[in-house]
């Protein structure tokens, strides 16, 4: 539930639409719902307005499919990462209306629009064999709000790559910066940009 749904179903209330029976069943499981094998914050989006993201590695398709299924019930929007392509299969087949990208390894079930605050970001890559991680940080600040602008194959072994697109990149608010085989790119970056780098070794 978020701040909207909340707002919507205390004016029900007020006006006769709902009543406290059924409020109190919607709001029950508010702030936390105990599945045994994890803990749902049915609370994040009211308390800091960004969706649920799970990281599936671990978790098994079961799980999985539980837990999607409480968002999908109350139509919030979710991420799932570290999606591997047999368990995609099966959670597609439960759920046809997320998408699946097979190089990112997400899942996402997007149930309402997702709310733009305006922030971009950079995702900067050494070399193509740093895609997954690339298409994964790519999904997730989407899903969360942002503009994404990516910078592939960018790597200090050919430096005029990264200074042909450096004044796109000092454009943008925060970058992400993918190490590459070397490790050597955010150091690099960090020296000609004046912006936050988050480094992924």
């Amino acid at each position: 539930m978020d701040i909207k749904r909340l707002e919507k179903l205390l004016h029900e209330i007020k006006e006769g639409k709902c009543t406290v029976h059924e409020a109190v069943e919607q709001l029950r499981i508010l702030p936390y719902e105990d599945l045994d094998f994890a803990t749902i914050d049915n609370h994040r989006s009211i308390r800091i307005g960004s969706p649920e993201v799970i990281f599936g590695e671990g978790k098994s398709l079961e799980q999985l499919i539980s837990i999607i299924k409480r968002y999908d019930l109350r139509e919030e929007n979710l991420l799932a990462t570290r999606i591997d392509d047999d368990r995609a299969r099966s959670l597609l087949n439960s759920f046809p209306n997320a998408e699946y990208l097979p190089t990112a390894r997400t899942f996402t079930l997007i149930k309402k629009e997702i709310m733009k605050h305006g922030g971009r970001v950079g995702i900067l890559t050494a070399g193509a064999s740093d895609l997954p991680v690339a298409e994964e940080a790519a999904v997730t600040a989407n899903v969360l709000g942002s503009e994404v602008q990516k910078f592939i194959d960018i790597g200090v072994s050919g430096l005029h790559r990264l200074l042909h697109r450096i004044n796109e990149i000092r454009g943008l608010d925060v970058l992400i910066v993918v190490a590459g085989m070397e490790g050597a790119l955010p150091s690099v970056v960090g020296g000609l940009v004046g912006l936050p780098i988050i480094a992924v070794p």
